[in-house]
């Protein structure tokens, strides 16, 4: 998931639209935050390479924090499995039954256990240690360290490329869809969940330094289109979280962060059933074109 592109991007002008003169829209934890008034593109520049490396630790997916990270990413598990098996189900089918994938910040692995049940090729980038050690480890996953543009891997090697939940971590997510362009083989696929600013809930934190870009469909395939993608299907992301989850997600977006909901009635076994909710997510499946 903590894929991290250390790269800064303009501030001059909107790294999607090119529109000079971008707007102070906002700065929050010391961080200003960007928009253009062109493609309404949200984005903080010039953030440090040492504040990300410090940010993306193995306190990040165990974190007491009320704003950042996840509380227990493991103890997610059985939700985080479910969720990947919808994402899977987007695909159409290979003709080829073993299809080459890569999952670009995938955390502890949980996507690349059922893309490998399903007979695929996974091969998978993490940038937290801990995490991608969980996913060699624990799950036998064929997992290295590190972020898409600091990996060597070999250019028109795979059938899909996945990045979920990982656009809005990136420093300079416009070089990271370039560098996959390359990676994927010709009419191979893209998917991407990330946040939308313009969907179906339009309730977001703006938080800096974990989340960087701020895309809305518009923008967003106006960037895979410019890189030659063809965008193949775009949705509202309905993601599974337990009851209790939900719920403190709910406040926490409008009231203040606080994750003592969560904790509170988790608790209670009745609040650990998994519910399917919609979410300010998005879900963009693209194919890369083929050159005639």
């Amino acid at each position: 998931m903590e894929e991290l592109i250390t790269k800064n991007v303009s501030i001059e002008s909107c790294p999607i639209c090119y529109k000079k003169n971008p707007i102070k829209f906002d700065k929050k934890n010391g961080f200003e935050i960007l928009k253009c008034s062109g493609c309404d593109l949200l984005w903080t520049p010039n953030i440090d390479e040492k504040v990300l490396s410090d940010f993306y630790s193995k306190s990040y997916f165990e974190s007491q924090d009320n704003i950042f990270g996840y509380s227990n990413y493991i103890e997610d598990e059985e939700i985080l499995r479910i969720n990947a098996r919808y994402i899977l189900s987007e695909f159409p089918k290979f003709k080829d039954n073993s299809p080459k994938m890569l999952d670009i910040g995938c955390a502890h692995g949980f996507l690349l256990d059922e893309s490998r049940k399903l007979g695929w090729e996974t091969k998978g980038l993490e940038f937290s240690a801990e995490a991608a050690s969980y996913a060699v480890n624990k799950l036998n996953l064929n997992v290295s360290v590190g972020s898409i543009m600091q990996t060597e891997l070999p250019e028109n090697n795979f059938d899909i490329i996945t990045m979920i939940g990982v656009m809005e971590h990136l420093a300079d997510p416009i070089a990271a869809i370039r560098k996959v362009n390359k990676l994927l083989k010709p009419g191979g696929y893209l998917a991407i969940t990330t946040i939308n600013t313009k969907g179906f809930v339009r309730l977001f934190d703006l938080k800096p330094p974990e989340h960087i870009f701020y895309f809305s469909a518009k923008n967003l395939s106006l960037l895979l289109e410019r890189e030659n993608f063809k965008v193949v299907k775009q949705s509202s992301y309905w993601c599974h979280y337990h009851l209790n989850e939900a719920l403190d997600r709910a406040f926490r977006l409008i009231f203040k962060p606080n994750r003592r909901i969560e904790k509170l009635l988790g608790l209670i076994p009745f609040f650990k059933i998994p519910i399917k909710v919609p979410t300010n997510e998005m879900f963009i499946l693209s194919q890369k074109e083929i050159k005639s």
